[in-house]
């Protein structure tokens, strides 16, 4: 069986929507876009009918026999994007030591998720270990790796990582912030901190991608890391992985209390914000950009914010607003998360759920509906995962 008949409309998916169109009465907005949504899986489901016509809109990658030759007025076929990821970068050396494996493994399997044609060219890591006011980007040829933890032994201290800087690409970032209006400064000196090292010697162990690592805005201000990330969105378009390395709930206090009332009272905190956090992330939002406010918001609206991220300690959570900034407000999924409340005895990380999340296209198909609207259709394996009407700007 061909690429295009296993290619399948998910007929319980056009119910749903419809149930969901019916039942989502809390705003006119939300009522409004679900029936555009349903709407335009009808019409694509139509369209898709015909086996020539898919033929037509797939790449010739995904189709059983080369497309017709494009017209001039044709569109010109989507680029394909860098994912953007956030993670939590554990424990000090912890992942690398077979520790926390909850944590190394989906770093562990993130190279061979890519596609031949996907690697990248260089990384970008937003680090929470790094706080400058303005923001400021590391461009060592070769840096030197900082071992900003303590108590791990002697071995933890001797890991090499001998991947190579891009100056290049800390040039490129710079340019990019000042032409979004942000000052940044450029750091021939700075080395790599756990926030890079740890992860990026699970996720590339062979060192042969250029990092440059960014530090978060010593201000802390949410809206502004979402600026600096969408300053920084054309990079995916340039073969850049962007990075942001902090962890969704940050307060040791709570995590390494031996009391245990005060550490479950820590857990209902962190669970609340994660299940927050998960929400603002992964579900659908009326437009990107309400994603975004939502997340700008987040010491107002989510529950037990400040038990999650205290005042003036939330430099953690700065990098996963970077990440939503680059992603452009666009839905996002569970990349890996840690943590176990039911069992917190027997958990590594003593019940405490952490997430992380990451943006990325598997494939995108963009067919023209009407003279005025496209239909985007954006998928991964098996199933349909979004469908938006988006106006045509010409």
């Amino acid at each position: 069986m061909g690429s295009v008949e296993r290619l399948q409309l998910d007929e319980e998916a056009l119910r749903r929507m419809e149930r969901e169109g019916a039942d989502a009465t809390q705003t006119k907005a939300q009522a409004e876009n679900a029936r555009a949504e349903l709407h335009a899986m009808r019409s694509l489901k139509n369209v898709l009918s015909s086996r020539k016509t898919l033929l037509q809109l797939l790449p010739a990658s995904l189709a059983d026999e080369p497309p017709p030759r494009a017209s001039e007025e044709e569109e010109a076929p989507c680029p394909r994007r860098m994912p953007c990821l956030f993670i939590n970068h554990g424990i000090g050396p912890l992942p690398l030591m077979g520790r926390q494996p909850a944590i190394a493994s989906p770093l562990k399997a993130f190279a061979s998720t890519l596609a031949a044609d996907q690697q990248p060219t260089a990384v970008v890591v937003i680090s929470a270990h790094w706080e400058s006011s303005p923001p400021a980007i590391g461009s060592a040829q070769f840096p030197r790796l900082i071992f900003d933890y303590d108590g791990f032994g002697l071995g933890s201290y001797k890991y090499k990582y001998p991947a190579p800087g891009a100056p290049v690409v800390a040039e490129r970032i710079r340019l990019l912030l000042a032409g979004a209006g942000i000052r940044a400064s450029v750091d021939a000196g700075r080395g790599w901190d756990q926030c890079v090292f740890v992860p990026m010697m699970l996720a590339f162990p062979r060192a042969d991608v250029p990092l440059v690592e960014v530090s978060v805005h010593a201000g802390q201000d949410a809206a502004a890391h979402v600026a600096m990330g969408r300053a920084l969105a054309p990079l995916r378009e340039e073969g850049v992985l962007i990075v942001g390395s902090g962890n969704s709930f940050y307060n040791l206090d709570y995590f390494f209390s031996d009391d245990p009332e005060v550490r479950r009272e820590g857990i209902s905190h962190c669970s609340a914000f994660d299940d927050w956090l998960r929400a603002s992330m992964t579900e659908h939002f009326p437009t990107p950009e309400a994603r975004l406010d939502r997340l700008r918001r987040w010491a107002e609206l989510a529950p037990s914010a400040r038990e999650a991220h205290g005042f003036g300690s939330a430099a953690h959570l700065m990098p996963l607003f970077v990440v939503a900034g680059a992603a452009l407000g666009e839905i996002g999924s569970v990349f890996g998360a840690v943590g176990n409340p039911s069992q917190p005895e027997k958990d590594p990380m003593r019940g405490f759920v952490l997430s992380c999340f990451e943006f990325r296209d598997r494939f995108r198909v963009r067919l023209r509906i009407t003279s005025n609207a496209h239909l985007f259709l954006r998928a991964s394996q098996p199933v349909l995962v979004d469908l938006r009407i988006v106006p045509d700007v010409r």
